[in-house]
């Protein structure tokens, strides 16, 4: 029984229940200046010191110019020879891959990816589409159809584990920042792309923490006793703000459930800030020079590092016996490295994808937005789970499933040394870090130079009508069976228990405890006591619905209500 106290951070960890009743903290609304009270933003910047909204207007209008200067040599440079291969970032990956990333949020309808690979997002368009070459970025091939996406994921265990093919520091199509994987493993990256040794040593620990069926019946009837406590308490409040809310919530619930521990609801909202810092920052910060890492992203990676030291004694106490039988040098040790898989679970993989399943369930539910992609959806409370589920494929939070068929070249290395790093039996070698950028705070990385990208499109995939039928591209509740058959949002296909006894398996360890978490809350949800006064816009990309607030249309109880629960109670009315 593990019983350790954050009072700082308003955390409990232990077998016992916190309180349903956890403070909610009174938010103080930010204030903006106001123009028409200090004379406007007309006036010659050289007066910015008597005026101090003309300094604000003055440092945006500076930041704007930089922006519109940016992107015309973009503009210019993406048009001669070669133009997408040079290197951009502290960590070198190419003008190409950064503005076709980018381009993504221009592409149309909701979501925008059948657009922006298939060209279009009809049954033509999306039965067409299989292979998109040098997108995004050069030298990068993306695979659209079904059965290309089945296929190559299934060999993802024995390619990896043989050393034939190798991952990086990515989520989906996205190249990580490894500034915020500086927390003392080797390579700086998220789980995904760790090296094979440490993805089987740190693996069975994500089973047990996350997969149901790892849990026993009294794991599982644990955790939906956690679920169903917390949506409890969730759907009493008066106002729910999506998709803020609903991180929170997850939060706490991934806490109990994976930790044994309680967090409080002010925890878990400061812990939602830091999350939405990390992923805006995903893709930008890839394209700022090393002079200017050290300014914008320090505070952001120096909240992750004390985020996974938090999780290190939370490791040790629950699989410290059984970690250290496994080697994930150059790692400090399998427990950091345990930690830091922690910390993905918690800021991307459920941590995110679940509440924003849920939030674009909540949104077509309440949009009355034209830019609503499924107007008039509705469900019946025995239909939770389709609902649920048609949310994932239809808004799929995980868009690709990387690999690299020729590593990039190791920073201050050769790609013939580079490739002797990729050995069989999982015994695949790290680029040697050097030392730590006075610039950056860590090691120089290259992350695309000399590499050959191959990526399989799980978002594209859960709209092959070859699979999905000839309403894939509609919002329509299907049968549960369609859905566990044809499903590879949670990377089902990346299965082979013949390699490394079944630990260099890939498929989502959560994806029961996602399922049940979603399916529960919308069996919970009642939307006839929640309103909203929003139009609730949508965009192309996660997380695709814009932010709403509902308010229940319960009235408030007051002193003579609860006086009247208690008679209820106590009193034997008939």
């Amino acid at each position: 029984k593990l019983e350790l106290v954050d009072r700082k951070k308003n955390v409990t960890t232990g077998k016992g229940m916190a309180s349903d009743e956890e403070t909610l903290l009174p938010s103080t609304a930010g204030t903006a200046a106001d123009p028409s009270k200090s004379g406007g933003c007309c006036q010659p910047c050289t007066d910015c010191y008597k005026n101090s909204f003309c300094c604000r207007c003055c440092t945006w209008c500076g930041a704007c110019s930089l922006v519109v200067f940016l992107l015309l040599g973009i503009w210019v440079l993406m048009g001669i020879p070669g133009g997408r291969y040079i290197p951009v970032g502290a960590n070198t990956v190419t003008l190409g891959y950064g503005v076709d990333m980018l381009s993504l949020l221009s592409s149309k309808g909701v979501p925008g990816y059948p657009d922006a690979w298939c060209g279009g997002n009809s049954i033509d368009d999306l039965a067409s589409c299989r292979v998109k070459e040098n997108f995004p970025g050069p030298d990068t091939t993306s695979y659209m159809a079904w059965d290309d996406v089945w296929r190559i994921g299934s060999q993802y265990p024995a390619k990896e584990w043989s050393g034939e093919w190798w991952r990086g520091n990515e989520l989906g199509f996205i190249i990580n920042n490894p500034k915020f994987w500086n927390v003392g493993i080797d390579p700086l990256s998220i789980a995904l792309g760790i090296m094979p040794k440490q993805h089987a040593a740190i693996r069975p620990i994500m089973e047990d923490m996350w997969n149901l069926a790892k849990m026993g019946d009294k794991g599982r009837d644990e955790a939906v006793e956690i679920i169903r406590r917390r949506l409890k308490s969730f759907f009493q409040r008066e106002t729910i703000s999506v998709p803020t809310d609903v991180k929170v919530l997850v939060h706490q619930i991934l806490n109990e459930v994976g930790l044994k521990r309680n967090v409080s609801e002010e925890y878990a909202q400061a812990f939602v800030s830091l999350q939405t810092q990390v992923v805006a920052m995903a893709t930008v910060s890839q394209l700022i020079p090393s002079m200017l890492v050290g300014i914008t992203l320090n505070s952001i990676s120096s909240q992750v590092q004390e985020y996974v030291k938090e999780y290190i004694p939370l490791v040790e106490a629950l699989y410290g016996e059984q970690l250290a039988k496994e080697d994930c040098s150059p790692s400090k040790n399998c427990t950091v490295q345990a930690a830091a898989a922690v910390w993905d679970a918690l800021y991307a993989a459920g941590g995110l994808s679940v509440p924003g399943t849920i939030s674009t369930g909540l949104g077509v539910l309440y949009s009355t937005d034209g830019t609503n992609p499924a107007p008039g959806a509705a469900y019946d409370k025995h239909e939770a789970m389709q609902f649920y589920w048609e949310n994932i494929r239809y808004f799929p939070p995980v868009v690709g499933f990387p690999h690299w068929s020729t590593r990039p070249t190791c920073a201050g290395s050769n790609a013939e040394d580079t490739a002797r790093l990729n050995k069989t039996d999982g015994k695949t070698e790290t680029c040697p870090l050097g030392k730590p950028s006075w610039l950056t705070g860590y090691p120089t990385v290259n992350q695309y130079l000399g590499g050959v990208r191959r990526v399989p499109n799980l978002a594209v995939a859960m709209w092959d009508p070859r699979k999905w039928g000839d309403n894939s591209n509609e919002f329509v509740l299907r049968p549960l069976g369609d859905y566990d058959n044809f499903s590879v949002g949670f990377a089902e296909m990346v299965v082979d228990q013949d390699v490394a006894d079944g630990r260099m398996n890939r498929v989502c360890p959560g994806k029961s405890l996602a399922l049940l978490i979603g399916s529960s809350f919308f069996e919970e949800f009642n939307q006839s006591q929640w309103t909203t006064s929003d139009s609730v816009a949508w965009k192309s990309t996660t997380p695709f619905v814009g932010e709403f607030t509902l308010s229940s249309r319960a009235p408030a109880l007051g002193s003579f209500g609860v006086l009247l629960l208690v008679l209820q109670v106590v009193l034997p009315f008939n």
